[in-house]
């Protein structure tokens, strides 16, 4: 199962003379451990690192909701381990350490470090039995260096800072926290990994023959309501999804094209530039929805032609465009028959078919606190991507998305996110085939 974050509470935005933005992460439980213990973290398609805090000196760090992770010496990655070489690439490692550290930045500019280790996950497979694995994952805490520690207090003989100076600047777990990932943990215990890379979750699992190297996640429209995510392909629709191609690329990211964006019948100024066409990333890490500059403006040019009875409230901070209307306003329900979708248009099937990304106005639209109608479509280069269109939580939902890293794809369907249902018990080899002839 999936859950939306809580609300942080005692933060009102007229209080704040800048955005606050509201944040709205979902999370699920995974089991590590041996006894198996629960952590909850954020599904992130943007990012292949799973990381949990890790028990160690830290100061101004926030609590999880669950005791920090602690592994025994035993579990401690070496530098020489295919996963880390893999995670660092070829730069050179140090003989003597017996760690291997990481270090990841995300897109708003906080970041997370500390080392890999190996340890026990429980899962449950669909027929509702119980599978352990090993994996691979990251104990640390969030944001820059501030400090060096000495390895006992990282309870454990991790590494001899006196034999070993490269390990000196990479023990990561006794600084402060900083960034929108020192609130995160409030509700959660770090970050799951799902991108294509080697390191995420579901790489893991297919390489040990686990799954197919498919999964999903369906979040329900009512941000209130939960949803589900699985692993593996028994819950993929053999019928009714939109699919189109990944781009290869060297991120590890959900990324393909898009030729142009409407807002209903309208097209926003999206054209190629520099004969290239507009990027998309589906971000399920990400909040909300990013949009290009030229796009973006665009986009509040035509709300505001198209709600005359509506004022924009530069008083409201919630978000950086909120309009306040000239009726009270409780929910969505109440305005989203006078705005139109937006409509992401990919490249046709056989050049016929025709494959559309709609995002319905309750999955852009927002009410703040103050009754306002508030966009939660972001300018895209508020996170460094100028010309990158990013699809996130709030327009990922009401749909099941499935990201097939077998056949390179990515699919939807709409979905009321209820309950995963099985697909039909096709043969593995034979859907495969069908689905290729389709496509």
């Amino acid at each position: 199962p999936l859950h939306p974050k809580p609300k942080p509470a005692g933060v009102k935005a007229e209080d704040s003379t800048t955005a606050v933005l509201p944040e709205r992460h979902y999370f699920t439980s995974i089991n590590i451990g041996n006894p198996a213990r629960p952590y909850f973290l954020d599904i992130d398609t943007g990012s292949a690192l799973t990381w949990i805090q890790c028990d160690a000196p830290c100061t101004n760090c926030t609590k999880g909701p669950h005791p920090l992770y602690k592994p025994a010496k035993e579990n401690i990655v070496p530098p020489k381990d295919s996963h880390c070489q893999e995670l660092q690439g070829n730069q050179d490692y140090c003989d003597t350490c017996k760690q291997c550290d990481y270090e990841i930045a995300y897109a708003d500019r906080s970041s997370s470090a500390g080392v890999l280790a190996r340890d026990n996950m429980r899962l449950i497979t669909a027929d509702g039995e119980r599978q352990n694995m090993d994996f691979v994952f990251g104990y640390g805490t969030t944001s820059p260096i501030t400090k060096p520690v000495q390895c006992s207090e990282m309870g454990g003989d991790v590494c001899t800072l006196t034999n070993c100076p490269f390990c000196v600047p990479s023990v990561r777990c006794a600084h402060d926290q900083q960034g929108k990932l020192l609130d995160s943990p409030a509700s959660t215990d770090g970050i799951l990994g799902l991108s294509n890379g080697a390191m995420s979750l579901p790489t893991q699992l297919a390489k040990q023959g686990i799954i197919s190297n498919v999964f999903g996640h369906c979040i329900a429209t009512d941000p209130s309501s939960s949803g589900y995510m699985f692993l593996g392909d028994d819950y993929v629709p053999r019928w009714g999804m939109t699919w189109v191609p990944v781009r290869n690329g060297p991120e590890d990211v959900y990324s393909t094209v898009v030729q142009k964006v409407n807002y209903g019948g309208q097209e926003l100024n999206v054209r190629e530039q520099a004969g290239k066409l507009t990027q998309v990333i589906f971000d399920s890490g990400s909040s909300y929805t990013y949009f290009p500059h030229e796009i973006y403006t665009s986009l509040i040019a035509s709300l505001e032609a198209a709600s005359p009875g509506f004022a924009r409230d530069e008083s409201d901070q919630t978000l950086p465009f909120c309009m306040k209307p000239n009726f009270p306003v409780r929910s969505v329900d109440d305005v989203k028959q006078l705005f139109k979708p937006l409509l992401l248009h990919f490249s046709k099937t056989w050049f016929v078919i025709p494959r559309t990304f709609a995002i319905a106005p309750e999955n852009y639209l927002i009410i703040s606190d103050k009754g306002n109608v508030c966009l939660g479509v972001l300018d895209g280069t508020e996170i460094g991507h100028s010309s990158t269109i990013v699809i996130g939580d709030v327009s990922l939902r009401g749909k099941l998305v499935a990201y097939d890293n077998d056949e390179n794809q990515i699919g939807w369907a709409q979905s009321g996110c209820t309950r995963p249902q099985k697909a039909s018990r096709v043969p593995f080899f034979l859907s495969r085939a069908l689905r290729s002839q389709l496509l």
